[in-house]
């Protein structure tokens, strides 16, 4: 059996399979970033399963990838693929990257609230619903203490649900969540009551 994993553009060597022989166990010809990143399922091949798997996607990844059968009979078979990389907005261990929010229920059983200290550069922080919705929040802190920011946002919530507090820092591309579960909202209700008078 014989298949060949192909980037497009640029071109680039990324996965070469030749009867047993192949780019993880000495075939010469794979290109220099794909290097001990690509594997197989050596046991999908006798299902004719060519797939392969890349370890530590990186946005440079992004782009159409080929894998041609070029001894198939009666023609060559041919298979395309786009690979689509999102960047990670996380650098860990980076000086001043927010801490995990510290969030909590207040009194009021709807009220949500959400710390996050001593972050560089300033974070924008806001509340988001189990949908990704964003949801109106109001500031109650935002203080600069020698370049440090420490920034409190508080939401009221009137559905039980999990909520997250989401800090991001696109400066840094940083971003990082904590979740709180509301089980119980005390709902403000009016009641009328109609007396008769007799």
């Amino acid at each position: 059996m014989l298949f060949d994993w192909v980037k497009e553009v640029p071109r680039k060597e990324v996965f070469m399979y030749r009867n047993r022989n192949h780019y993880n166990n000495g075939l010469p010809g794979q290109d220099v970033e794909f290097k001990g990143r690509v594997s197989h399922y050596p046991e999908e091949l006798k299902y004719g399963n060519a797939s392969i798997r890349l370890k530590q996607t990186r946005v440079e990844d992004n782009g159409i990838y080929t894998c041609r059968f070029p001894d198939m009979k009666p023609s060559e078979k041919i298979f395309r693929i786009e690979l689509v990389v999102e960047p990670v907005l996380k650098i860990p261990n980076f000086t001043g990257a927010a801490p995990k929010p510290y969030v909590t229920i207040l009194k009021d059983k709807g009220l949500l609230q959400c710390e996050v200290p001593g972050a560089s550069p300033k974070p924008t922080v806001e509340w988001r619903d189990s949908d990704n919705k964003t949801l109106l929040s109001k500031t109650v802190q935002d203080e600069e203490q020698q370049g440090r920011f420490h920034v409190t946002v508080q939401t009221t919530v009137t559905e039980p649900g999990c909520y997250h507090c989401v800090a991001t820092q696109m400066e840094i591309w940083y971003r990082i969540s904590s979740e709180i579960c509301v089980h119980h909202v005390i709902a403000l209700a009016v009641t009328a009551y109609c007396l008769k008078k007799r």
